[in-house]
């Protein structure tokens, strides 16, 4: 059995759900995005019986499926906008619009788990008002942030934070002395970046639309930008692209995060770019340098084609 997963908040809710469900958390769990899901499919085919394999918080595509496919069960849950472009008899899909993808594996598991999908709605929606919500978002951001570059320890921790949620619930997250050590080093670290969003954030207007371009090296939580940008003189933004970029190496590459405050559709711009996501908060990952005045031309193109 293998259960492969999102690797934010959700996603972490979502496994934590399927320990409960299946009453162990030593299922083997991996974390990942929609971007990386092929190459996590291959790689953990290796060595590994290919009896029952658990999807959650991930988009698909015809070649995931397909990879997939090889289990002799799999159950793929998601809530993500997309539509399987093949069907297989072992491969059960469900795809449904809900503020977080821990809603539906609870509703599918039969789990009564209300305190804890009411604060990953909010964390999922970035409509952070509970101190249940803001705890989930704080330990999973600080995770990300402390140990996003060390790949197996973000796995690590990840799977303990998810551990935790299973046997003990959110209380779990708030009493781990460890996690309340990272929290409060990751709150210093929100604040700085608030701070130079509001002095870096690059500002256009295009076709009467307002649109904010923040490009940065580093990993940055983006709710904490998108919330930052909403005291901006010119706030509110109908598009927000924040750009990562990175290097591996003479390979350059961009990650583009996708928000709006004002209901505007970014999930039609991030498919442009081959990404997807929500209406309101979408993504892709491009096997190039995309800097801020070529995603503004690219814009103007989608913008025209409306």
């Amino acid at each position: 059995m293998l259960a492969i997963t999102h690797g934010d908040a959700d996603g972490v809710c979502c496994a934590a759900l399927f320990m409960k469900h299946s009453k162990s958390t030593d299922i083997p769990l991996v974390f990942t995005s929609p971007a990386a899901l092929k190459d996590t499919l291959c790689r953990n085919m290796i060595k590994r019986k290919l009896d029952e394999l658990y999807i959650f918080d991930l988009s698909g595509n015809k070649k995931t499926l397909r990879i997939a496919s090889a289990w002799d069960k799999v159950v793929w849950i998601d809530h993500h906008n997309w539509e399987p472009e093949e069907s297989f008899e072992n491969v059960e899909i469900i795809v449904k619009s809900s503020p977080s993808a821990a809603r539906i594996v609870a509703e599918y598991f039969g789990i009564e788990e209300e305190r804890l999908l009411k604060a990953v709605d909010e964390v999922d929606t970035n409509s952070v008002q509970s101190e249940d919500a803001a705890l989930l978002r704080n330990t999973i951001g600080a995770i990300k942030w402390l140990f996003g570059r060390d790949g197996k320890k973000l796995q690590a921790m990840l799977g303990e934070s998810a551990k935790i949620i299973a046997e003990k619930g959110l209380e779990g997250l708030q009493e781990q002395e460890s996690f309340k050590e990272m929290r409060e080093k990751y709150q210093a670290f929100v604040s700085q970046v608030e701070s130079e969003a509001l002095e870096k954030v690059k500002v256009y207007t295009l076709a009467d639309l307002k649109i904010a371009v923040y490009e940065t090296p580093r990993f940055l939580p983006v709710y904490a930008i998108s919330n930052a940008l909403l005291r901006h003189a010119e706030a509110p933004f109908d598009v927000i692209a924040v750009l990562f970029h990175r290097a591996n190496g003479n390979l350059l590459s961009t990650k583009m995060e996708l928000r709006t405050h004002t209901g505007f559709d970014v999930q039609r711009i991030a498919m442009h770019f081959n990404g997807g996501g929500h209406k309101v908060a979408a993504g892709a990952s491009l096997e190039k340098l995309l800097l801020g005045e070529s995603f503004i031309e690219e814009l103007k193109e989608i913008l025209g084609k409306a």
